[in-house]
């Protein structure tokens, strides 16, 4: 495993990791979902990268080791430093594998007229409409306001996660744990900022992406929390329901590792 750095402008760069095959033009962009970061997709992309496919996992900014600019908190904003780093760094057109509020990142670049990734993996996301589930935004920051646990240490942090993951491999349990700054004191600090988290949150909340017969990729959807009740799916789009967490990359690696290269064995993404 490398680390990768994407300078998107003069003072903000993205920052994650890459497992590369030589000679392999299969490539995988993994981009995780709100508050979260790259390393939780290492269990996955490591399972992948035994199967013969090249990964990159990214921070978005604001997250994990990425800059974090006192602005551009909106899905716009992160698009763009996605589509940035693909027509900039990129040889290749990648296919797209996002969870949760990374699923819905990868559905607005799959509804480009002229897409810049092969096809796109939504995990537990994609469509997520939160209008659908609040009467309004002050229910849903009520709601969804994540607990501040700075107040902790680090070894009550690693419990209570171990506790509520408790048959996640131990490679997940750490990549959680990097969603948090770590002092030599063993105090902690939430790497993305609760007024951040909200300001994402906010554009969620402002983001509609119902119309799947929208997609110019072909689009696998893999869900666990989230049920998606489409009437019809348009020819180029699959959809697998599972039980399981939200993070269900993270819980399971052997399996969604094994449907995604099912799928794309079978030429889904072609």
């Amino acid at each position: 495993m490398e680390i990768v750095d994407f300078q998107i402008t003069k003072n903000i760069s993205i920052k994650g990791f890459s497992l590369i095959r030589s000679n392999n033009d299969r490539l995988l962009l993994f981009v995780h979902g709100l508050a979260s970061n790259s390393t939780l997709f290492l269990p996955l992309a490591n399972k992948l990268f035994k199967l013969g496919y090249s990964s990159i996992g990214i921070d978005l900014r604001g997250h994990g080791n990425s800059s974090k600019p006192s602005n551009g908190y909106t899905l716009e904003t992160f698009s763009e430093d996605i589509s940035i780093i693909i027509r900039r760094h990129l040889k290749v057109k990648p296919i797209f594998i996002g969870q949760s509020m990374g699923a819905n990142l990868g559905v607005m670049l799959a509804k480009e007229k002229k897409p810049i990734i092969q096809g796109c993996i939504c995990i537990d996301g994609g469509f997520i409409n939160l209008k659908n589930k609040f009467p309004n935004w002050k229910e849903c920051e009520k709601q969804l306001t994540p607990p501040n646990l700075d107040h902790l240490q680090l070894p009550k942090l690693k419990e209570l996660i171990e506790i509520n993951h408790s048959d996640w491999p131990n490679l997940s349990i750490q990549g959680t744990l990097n969603n948090w700054k770590i002092f030599n004191n063993l105090k902690i600090k939430k790497k993305l900022s609760i007024k951040k988290h909200l300001l994402l949150l906010k554009s969620l909340w402002n983001q509609e992406p119902n119309n799947i017969n929208q997609l110019n990729v072909s689009t696998l959807l893999i869900n666990s929390t989230i049920k998606q009740n489409f009437e019809n799916l348009p020819s180029n789009t699959k959809m697998i329901n599972l039980e399981g967490d939200h993070d269900i990359h993270a819980q399971k690696p052997d399996l969604i590792s094994k449907i995604i290269n099912d799928e794309i064995s079978k030429g889904f993404f072609r």
